[in-house]
């Protein structure tokens, strides 16, 4: 595995932009990169400056690579990962390729005034709470709208998800969802993955005895802000958990993280860009990724 990190701006020296690569601790050799010389900064090894052609830079930059902040290598990430004994995971850009709560909109007409509220709750322009409330006001969807939804097809796994959850529970790992989605959206698709109610911290829509819409249970753990750290710490303390990973693509699976602020929260944050790349996740996560085969690599210990 190789990291790329642009320390700083582009320098230029004779005219051609350089690009510094780095080869952080436990990431491995550096074969094919004729890679010099090496001095030890700190924790880190910074290499000498290789001179790359800026198309070739931009095609890196552009590329599918793994990103890793806060100055975690890809050793230490790996085996945290391998000592980790739960995982929760985000269900809507994560696990599933949509946003369930979009799909539901398409039966109401309104998909594009929800999939922009939706956006700005997960870059964190705006408060879940006050996202939710704004999108469930917009649809009020009926009982029929959910069952025409889940009938269909719009709903489907991202890649690797189904070998990425047979490696965690080849090597007994505990498995959560933890999503700002309704149960009634996400029943069949835990059903599919094996994982049962108890398993999955969500919210919940509420109908009258006809069907119609009344409303939305507010007290879930995940209908307000934070709640998705205040549901890590439950797990941790009904699993007895050492360590917990947090996996997913936006500002509530990030805020999710233990921050060192006394109020807990996972131990490990995974970003996930497979579907959206929102970039404040992606630059706070501490490994940001965009295939779970990579998930499963470090998992297996390849």
């Amino acid at each position: 595995h190789y990291v790329i990190n642009l320390l700083g701006r582009q320098e230029m020296k004779a005219g051609n932009p350089m690009l510094r690569v780095s080869q952080l601790a436990g990431a491995g050799g550096a074969r094919g990169w004729g890679w010099r010389g090496e001095k030890r900064v700190g924790r880190s090894r910074i290499g000498e400056q290789l001179r790359i052609p800026s198309l070739v830079t931009m095609t890196l930059l552009a590329g599918n690579m793994t990103r890793l902040a806060h100055g975690t290598s890809v050793g230490t990430v790996q085996e945290r990962l391998k000592r980790a004994d739960v995982f929760c995971f985000d269900v809507d850009s994560t696990l599933i390729t949509s946003e369930s709560i979009v799909e539901l909109a398409k039966c109401k007409g309104v998909q594009d005034q929800v999939a922009q509220l939706t956006r700005s709750a997960m870059n964190g322009e705006l408060s879940f709470h006050e996202a939710l409330a704004r999108r469930m006001a917009l649809m009020r969807p009926t009982r029929r709208d959910v069952a025409d939804m889940t009938a269909g097809d719009s709903i489907k796994l991202t890649p690797n998800v189904k070998r990425l959850f047979e490696a965690l529970r080849a090597r007994k790992k505990s498995i959560f969802l933890l999503t700002g989605g309704f149960w009634e959206l996400i029943d069949p698709l835990a059903r599919d993955l094996g994982l049962s109610r108890e398993q999955v911290y969500c919210n919940s829509l509420l109908f009258d005895e006809a069907g119609s819409y009344l409303g939305f249970d507010s007290q879930a753990w995940t209908a307000t802000q934070g709640g998705k750290k205040r549901a890590v710490e439950h797990i941790r303390e009904l699993t007895s958990s050492t360590t917990i990973v947090m996996i997913g693509d936006g500002a509530t699976d990030l805020e999710a993280r233990d921050v060192g602020d006394g109020k807990g929260g996972a131990d490990l944050f995974v970003g996930y860009g497979g579907v959206e790349v929102r970039k404040r996740v992606q630059e706070k996560a501490d490994w940001f990724i965009r295939d779970f085969s990579e998930l499963v690599a470090a998992v297996e210990g390849e």
